[in-house]
This record gives C-alpha cells, sequence and structure tokens, in this order.
C-alpha cells in the first residue's frame, strides 16, 4: 500500500488534523484552517475543516 493510499482510506475525522495549522500572531497562537477561517480553538477549527473538505468542489472563475 502506498502512502497516498493510506490517506485516501482516512476518514474525514482522522485527515483533518493533518490540514489544520498552529500559527502566531505575536505570542499568541491560533489555528488556521484550510477553508482559510482562522480560529482561536483548536477543535473549532478542525471542525471547520471536516466541514469544509465534506463539501462539493465549485471552481472559482
Amino acid at each position: 500500500m502506498r502512502n497516498i493510499d493510506r490517506f485516501r482510506a482516512m476518514s474525514l475525522e482522522e485527515l483533518s488534523p493533518y490540514l489544520v495549522k498552529k500559527i502566531y500572531v505575536g505570542e499568541i497562537a491560533y489555528w488556521y484552517s484550510p477553508s482559510g477561517y482562522i480560529f482561536e480553538n483548536y477543535d473549532a477549527a478542525i471542525e471547520n475543516c471536516i466541514h469544509w473538505l465534506d463539501k462539493e468542489y465549485h471552481k472559482e472563475n
């Protein structure tokens, strides 16, 4: 099994922690979701990422 196949087999809940990133503004830590939103709470960022992953893709013009 290739590594990419392991990612494909993951649930959204298992995949989202790999996509949410911690960023710092000064000394304050925030969580960045790939949806483009920034959160003060890690769990909120994970939930947003799961919701974003589950949405349909629409190409922007």
